[in-house]
């Protein structure tokens, strides 16, 4: 019987790892350091140089028989297991044709390659140059907004992008699987920093193809497929990780706060009564909020700052109202700034540092300056004045004082067949606002106020039960005409209000300004008005002081 043509292809073809290293890397810079491998050299055609690294094979008794380390065994049998042994075994090809210079790990080789010297982007490059865009089975993405949340989504027939449930602008798109157009790459291809691909399974054929997939690597067809793949990357590099925090140093140094601030990573419940700390030299003093003029003012070794004791020696403690450490996070967690280096744009965020396209730049900027110009000049909120004011007591304060404003702070109602549940709003105003009041922060505090106003709006237009539970917690004052029927979007107002110490232009950090332009798209195609109002924090001291100033003092020139 002769063999089918789908196995010769089989034996033609095996699926690969494969890196690119970086254009000025040396080939055997793709070894990590610390590792000590036999090298062979390779005399394979149309290769410049090749060169197979291999460590020597290593036994182990296989791991799972420590689940049996209690058992009492006989002789005959410790015999048979003492025989037992797994073997590891790791090669890397190193290889250099006239366009570019390859590592292939082989067996356990993975672990010997240094992913700092290779190209971080090569594999989805590749991989969304190649695929059918219509063909796509598996989508590895990280949320911006849930740090940490990382999630693969699988599909049993191949499919469109759509299908995968992202979010343009916020989920970032990490590693890709798809059926290529090529079927000389396989009937699969995958790509994150590396690839994974069906290459030659005799080594003199296999220069061609590498070169073949580096062309792919070039080709920017991928940018018409899709256009908002290269909108935010998540910089791996370390080289330019070190010359982006070198350059926050310089903004810090030269005390430039204007595109760096202090806030909590993660979302904080502001309603709770805590303070802060300062941790990593001598501050007895609690602090009502975090800002970063008032951290380097406390810190007294300013002068000798180091991103080494931004990481690892300074922190912020939140301390709760029984005098306790509720959370901890170093003081570079806690940073966001915002920087341009070699004609490219920014962001660190919790953590973290991510490349930004221009042309996204300009984009939400522009998005964000026209919600803000659009807001009515004529309403406003009073000032917020108390050391010990927590939205909760501001929100109260204020519906106290003015008869056409109800607090509904806390107040949450189930939507969605009792499946979730939200808080329609802050205060709800006799004028037809659905107010949310949110002190300044960082990226997720914001993105999640822009966010809860959107569900709220969503709920109370299409959910009838929600309006009901929602008017019978009203006063006669406020109360809907009729919970029954469906109100008409166009005469309500959701407003984001925004409690801050900044007295002149607000700098929203960037993921926020995504955030808040694509809430308003939704809600504006649903005929609902936003508006972003400023509340003065005008508290004379953050350590905290009281001193009584006027309420009426608002602010009228507040913009982005």
């Amino acid at each position: 019987m002769g063999i089918r043509k789908d196995e010769e292809d089989r034996e033609k073809l095996e699926q690969r790892t494969i890196y690119l290293l970086k254009q000025n890397e040396e080939l055997t810079s793709a070894i990590a350091p610390g590792y000590s491998m036999y090298r062979i050299q390779l005399d394979i055609p149309g290769a410049r140089k090749a060169e197979l690294h291999v460590a020597p094979t290593t036994t182990n008794p296989p791991s799972w028989l420590r689940l049996f380390s209690d058992q009492n065994f006989s002789t005959s049998d410790i015999n048979f297991i003492n025989r037992l042994e797994t073997a590891n075994s790791s090669a890397v090809l190193l290889i250099e044709t006239d366009s570019a210079k390859f590592a292939l790990p082989l067996g356990m080789g993975y672990h010997a390659v240094d992913e700092q010297v290779v190209d971080e982007t090569f594999g989805l490059r590749v991989t969304l140059n190649a695929v059918d865009e219509k063909k796509l089975k598996s989508i590895d993405k990280a949320s911006l907004e849930e740090k940490g949340h990382r999630t693969r989504e699988q599909t049993a027939q191949s499919t469109s992008i759509n299908s995968f449930g992202l979010n343009f602008d916020r989920d970032l798109v990490e590693a890709v699987t798809g059926t290529p157009d090529d079927k000389t790459f396989g009937h699969s291809i995958s790509g994150s920093t590396s690839l994974r691909a069906c290459l030659p399974n005799k080594s003199k054929a296999i220069v061609d193809a590498l070169n073949r997939l580096h062309n792919v690597s070039t080709e920017n067809s991928y940018l018409k497929k899709f256009p908002w793949i290269e909108n935010v990357r998540e910089v791996r590099n370390e080289e330019l990780s070190n010359a982006l925090d070198h350059q926050l140093m310089e903004l810090i140094s030269t005390r430039n706060f204007g595109k760096v601030w202090l806030a909590p990573p993660e979302i904080v419940s502001w309603r709770e009564s805590s303070r802060y700390k300062y941790r990593g030299f001598r501050d007895a003093e609690l602090h009502n909020d975090i800002y970063i003029e008032d951290f380097f003012n406390t810190c007294p070794d300013i002068e000798n700052i180091t991103i080494e004791k931004l990481k690892n020696n300074w922190k912020i403690e939140q301390i709760d109202a029984n005098g306790f450490t509720s959370r901890k996070w170093s003081i570079f967690r806690c940073l966001y700034a915002e920087c341009s280096y070699q004609s490219e744009q920014f962001v660190l965020n919790s953590g973290k540092w991510y490349r930004i396209h221009f042309d996204f730049v300009e984009e939400i900027n522009a998005a964000v300056r026209q919600i803000i110009s659009g807001n009515d000049a004529k309403f406003m909120l009073p000032n917020y004045l108390e050391e010990d004011e927590s939205e909760n007591f501001y929100n109260r304060r204020i519906a106290s004082l003015d008869s056409s404003l109800f607090c509904l702070d806390g107040e949450s109602i189930f939507y969605g067949g009792k499946q979730s549940q939200i808080e329609v709003c802050d205060l709800l105003s006799t004028s037809n606002r659905f107010i949310h009041v949110k002190r300044y922060s960082g990226s997720q505090t914001l993105s999640h106020l822009f966010s809860q106003g959107l569900v709220s709006a969503e709920a109370f237009s299409q959910d009838k039960k929600f309006r009901r539970d929602f008017n019978a917690r009203l006063p006669e004052s406020h109360k809907l005409t009729n919970a029954d029927e469906a109100p008409s979007p166009s005469e309500w107002t959701i407003t984001y209000a925004i409690v801050t110490k900044s007295s002149g232009s607000l700098e929203l950090p960037f993921f926020s300004k995504v955030t808040l332009r694509n809430a308003v798209r939704l809600l504006n195609s649903m005929s609902f008005h936003v508006e972003v109002v400023p509340i003065l924090d005008v508290n004379p001291s953050n350590k905290g002081q009281r001193r009584k100033l006027p309420s009426t003092a608002l602010r009228s020139d507040w913009k982005l």
